[in-house]
């Protein structure tokens, strides 16, 4: 932190990596400082774009800094409050893209037995999609300043 303050940093990108980073962005943005965090496919489309192939930690750290330099409308961080709800939200959409892909082997496969077993795996995974929904809504509810009301109202 002290180096980025005394060499007069002000915006800080990071690749996003499975949540490592999150301590770290967290603690950035406690001490003000602005954080973009790209996901993977749009360091590697700036990368791409620009011509680099090779990689390096160097490198990425010199193409994430030059990615975060072209950014130029900055969203807000997201509100602190939310993030206890992300791995819930990640869940969600891993498991809805886990029943695409099941589906799409569904479509191409001609052999009954396991069009069946592919049937039952996208059932099991959409039982566990509204389980994991139903405990995302529970888990927002038992927080007041930010709980939806039965009604739709915040």
């Amino acid at each position: 932190m002290e180096w980025l303050k005394r060499h007069k940093v002000k915006r800080v990108g990071i690749e996003a990596s499975g949540g490592y980073e999150q301590a770290a962005v967290a603690e950035l943005r406690r001490q003000r400082f602005v954080v973009i965090v790209f996901q993977p496919i749009q360091v590697r489309a700036y990368a791409t774009f620009h011509l680099q192939r090779a990689k390096n930690d160097k490198m990425d750290a010199a193409l994430i800094a030059a990615c975060t330099a072209a950014v130029k409308k900055i969203h807000p961080a997201p509100d602190p409050r939310l993030q206890p709800f992300a791995v819930h939200l990640t869940m969600i959409d891993q498991i809805k893209e886990d029943i695409a892909k099941l589906k799409n082997r569904l479509e191409s496969c001609p052999d009954e037995r396991v069009q069946k077993f592919w049937k039952e795996q996208i059932a099991l995974l959409a039982k566990h999609r509204r389980a994991e929904f139903k405990a995302l809504v529970a888990a927002i509810r038992k927080h007041q300043s930010i709980a939806i009301s039965p009604h739709g109202s915040i």
